[in-house]
């Protein structure tokens, strides 16, 4: 059940997310529809989520949160601060597996954004 539960290494959440960053291809293969990734990768609802730099609303797709951390970035958010941010743009995926989740995104918006956008 991808909403709750599944079980995985920061390898595999980073394999993951290049999957997604690949727009469902690996390795030359189409592994997940390319409309799949599109689709579950664009505004579906707004929620509120606490990582957001601005306190507002974000926008979710399906089991994404969109543009958390950069424009065009998608994120999952996972238990105790476990996180797959893609960053198309930058050709990117970083991947977290530490707690607690307010600071992490303090380190991402302080740290690791200002240095990959040098």
């Amino acid at each position: 059940m991808a909403g709750a539960g599944p079980h995985l290494t920061p390898r595999e959440m980073a394999k993951f997310g290049w999957l997604y960053l690949n727009r469902g291809a690996w390795d030359g293969r189409q592994i997940v529809p390319e409309a799949w990734v599109a689709d579950s990768t664009r505004e579906r609802s707004r929620g509120d989520f606490h990582l957001h730099p601005a306190g507002r609303d974000m926008a979710y797709g399906y089991l994404w949160w969109i543009d958390q951390f950069a424009p065009s970035s998608f994120t999952a958010n996972g238990f105790g601060g476990q996180l797959i941010t893609v960053l198309p743009r930058q050709d990117m995926v970083i991947v977290t597996a530490t707690s607690p989740r307010p600071q992490i995104a303090a380190a991402m918006r302080r740290y690791v954004l200002p240095a990959i956008r040098e």
